[in-house]
């Protein structure tokens, strides 16, 4: 539950979750590539990647009217993304990529790296919940082993036959 102070001192209680209504609105928003829009919160705990280039969202008294009903609350704190289109990769530049994701992937050292040990955390604690919870970890280990590094090798082997 969230207090909304309204003006003249008026108090209430929001009960449906105004900020679940909030992100259903933000769906509607449109922002260059990739397609984000996000509060600021969100921008500021992954850092501002710097190749999705956020930028603040002011919106226009018309789009507040169509997406917000006229609302201002949560208006003042939005982001969209705003990047370019990733330029082209020379097939080296795509090899050496994917060797590295693959050494990344593969090896079974140690890491600091803050991403690393979220995501370690995040995942035991699922591994740790409800079956389906482990359900949903298995099937996503899989996906990353079968799939997704499989795929890496198997563009590592064909950009390396091309290459030679």
């Amino acid at each position: 539950m969230t207090k909304i102070r309204h003006a003249g001192g008026f108090e209430s209680l929001d009960l449906m979750g105004r900020a679940v209504t909030l992100a259903f609105r933000l769906s509607g928003i449109t922002a260059d590539f990739p397609g984000i829009a996000a509060q600021r919160d969100i921008i500021e705990a992954v850092g501002n990647v710097p190749s999705f280039g956020f930028r603040r969202w002011n919106p226009t008294a018309e789009e507040r009217l169509k997406l917000f009903k006229d609302e201002r609350w949560g208006t003042n704190s939005l982001y969209v993304s705003g990047a370019k289109r990733p330029r082209r990769r020379s097939k080296a530049a795509v090899l050496k990529l994917a060797n590295a994701a693959i050494e990344r992937a593969e090896s079974k050292g140690s890491t600091d790296d803050p991403s690393v040990l979220f995501s370690n955390s995040f995942l035991s604690g699922m591994a740790s919940g409800p079956e389906w919870s482990r359900g949903v970890i298995a099937e996503y280990t899989r996906f990353l082993r079968e799939e997704l590094l499989q795929s890496l090798k198997t563009l590592r082997h064909h950009l390396t036959v091309e290459a030679r």
